[in-house]
């Protein structure tokens, strides 16, 4: 059985979200913790936008769900209170769901495409670490197959198809003339370099970049021609600039009300922007306050993404058509594994049984033809196992009915 238990940006404020990023190392140590007390595969996708685990377990299970909470909660030193803003899908919904994802469907920027690469990354680490089962790995690949088609045969990504892009846009709104103003991204990573080239797009060119890692943020200014400055230098020169982009891993705020209300003062209170694409925030929530201060976070970019959703109601049914047959294909697969291991049962135990007898058979001195007897054997056994295969078929509708599998499995003792 395959399931989820997640939260994103409809069922959760950034805060929650914020205690359940995951880097690189914690999906590992996570994933290894769960394999230790019998999930067959974990897969763990943590964005900005949403924080979901996918899961591989033997058999049906609903305690399973209880259990992956509990261990997230405890591995997230989490209150329990959080647990209610987690949703959690069942076998069918979770394959739905992550084809929506992948596709775009489920953003907060409806059809974006770097929502793809994270897919990319959550599924080569576990893959990487062995911590994947192979119906995980079997959807996974099928989704993000759907994600290509998806993009190439509807027009689902284009506009504003990133939450950095929305960020942009935002920016945008907020000053008349955006290409002469200071821009500074802090964060050299995939999310401002999409909000960087973005801005390129809008013709600007006074961006300056700043990191933890000095060669990254060099790498990322040469590429696109703009400056840079350590990061230890962010208070002081944060009275620079118009607009700062945040985009960081930090579990703490980079840019405090201080910091914010010192650079206001050296800059006699003109107009300051912040766009924090970070979960947890990178911007304090206290810079909110400030006079001629504008803060935008990942959640307050809603009406921009609404705007561009409106544009492409046309396309959602295009893509929940591809969505649709490729489900159904995969489902079939599924239900047909299912099925597959009832079937090799079948043969398994009928040709013990009648391996038995014939073996019971040749003890009896009386019979002096045996290979007659075992080519008898051999054609009831051969009739059995047809007949009762197709029956087994027919009643559980090819797989798709399980419980009707479970009662073959009980009637027969096939396990």
């Amino acid at each position: 059985m395959i399931g989820l238990i997640g939260l994103n940006h409809k069922s959760a404020p950034v805060a929650i979200r914020g205690q359940f990023v995951f880097n690189n190392e914690e999906i590992i140590e996570f994933g290894k913790s769960m394999h230790e007390i019998g999930f067959k595969g974990i897969v763990v996708l943590s964005t900005c936008n949403r924080t979901e685990i996918y899961f591989e377990v033997v058999g049906e299970s609903d305690t399973a769900y209880d259990l992956l909470i509990s261990n997230l909660l405890l591995f997230k030193n989490a209150n329990s209170g959080s647990a209610e803003y987690f949703y959690r899908f069942n076998q069918e919904k979770t394959i739905r769901h992550i084809f929506k994802v992948v596709c775009g469907l489920d953003s907060l920027a409806l059809g974006e495409y770097q929502i793809v690469c994270q897919v990319k990354d959550a599924f080569k680490v576990v893959y990487d670490s062995q911590l994947i089962g192979s119906t995980l790995i079997r959807l996974f690949n099928k989704a993000l197959g759907t994600g290509k088609r998806v993009r190439t045969e509807t027009e689902i990504n284009k506009g504003a198809n990133s939450v950095s892009y929305a960020g942009v846009e935002m920016a945008s709104q907020q000053f008349n003339e955006l290409c002469n103003k200071k821009i500074l991204l802090v964060g050299a990573g995939e999310t401002s370099e999409l909000t960087l080239h973005n801005f390129h797009k809008k013709g600007c060119n006074n961006i300056t970049i700043t990191n933890r890692t000095f060669t990254k943020a060099e790498h990322l200014a040469v590429k696109y021609n703009g400056k840079v400055i350590e990061i230890n230098e962010l208070a002081e020169q944060l009275h620079n600039f118009d607009i700062i982009v945040t985009s960081t891993a930090s579990e703490k705020p980079l840019i405090t009300a201080e910091m914010t209300a010192k650079a206001m003062q050296t800059r006699n209170g003109k107009k300051q922007v912040y766009i924090d694409l970070s979960v947890p925030r990178n911007v304090a929530v206290e810079v909110e306050s400030l006079e001629n201060v504008y803060v935008f976070d990942v959640d307050s970019l809603a009406e921009v993404v609404k705007q561009n959703f409106e544009k492409k109601k046309g396309e959602i049914d295009k893509a929940k058509y591809i969505i649709n047959e490729t489900v159904d294909e995969f489902l079939t697969w599924v239900n047909e594994r299912n099925l597959s291991e009832v079937i090799a049962a079948i043969n398994k135990n009928f040709r013990r049984i009648n391996s038995t007898e014939i073996q019971g058979f040749k003890k009896n001195e009386s019979v002096n033809d045996y290979t007659k007897a075992e080519e008898y054997g051999d054609h009831i056994t051969e009739k059995f196992i047809r007949l009762l295969i197709k029956k087994t078929k027919d009643v559980t509708d090819n797989g798709k009915r399980k419980e009707y599998i479970n009662l073959v499995n009980e009637l027969f003792e096939l396990n």
